[in-house]
């Protein structure tokens, strides 16, 4: 039985964000996740965007890993899950946290991109 997932969405780094980050090595940490789910048989990884919080420091340090692992997912023929529709109005008073709607926006986020690509997978299969 082949119990390896072909699909892999990683939503890491919003508990490792701090001001103290340095936003190209979580980055490459996140990368790595990726790296090592390709090498155990994943077919594709989807990573999503790290979500906005309420801090102007931090908002700063996710823009600078948004810019890098945007790049690096290009790079590795990784797929990037955008959530730039998430602002702080979805988190509740904690700046951290999603609410009910914004964990609605990050299902409709990932899920939009998961079926974009399945859809290019089976039209791509139609014409060979």
């Amino acid at each position: 039985m082949d119990d390896k997932p072909d699909i892999v969405v990683l939503h890491v780094g919003s508990n490792n964000i701090h001001d103290k980050v340095n936003p190209e090595i979580l980055a490459k940490d996140i990368m790595n996740i990726g790296k090592k789910c390709i090498a155990h048989g994943v077919s594709e990884v989807y990573i999503s965007e790290i979500l906005k919080r309420k801090s102007m420091i931090l908002k700063g340090k996710i823009v600078q890993v948004y810019n890098i692992l945007s790049a690096m997912c290009e790079e590795n023929d990784f797929y990037f899950v955008r959530n730039s529709n998430i602002t702080s109005e979805y988190l509740w008073r904690d700046g951290l946290h999603l609410q009910d709607s914004g964990t609605e926006i990050l299902s409709y986020n990932t899920t939009s991109v998961l079926n974009r690509r399945f859809i290019q997978n089976s039209m791509h299969n139609n014409y060979i």
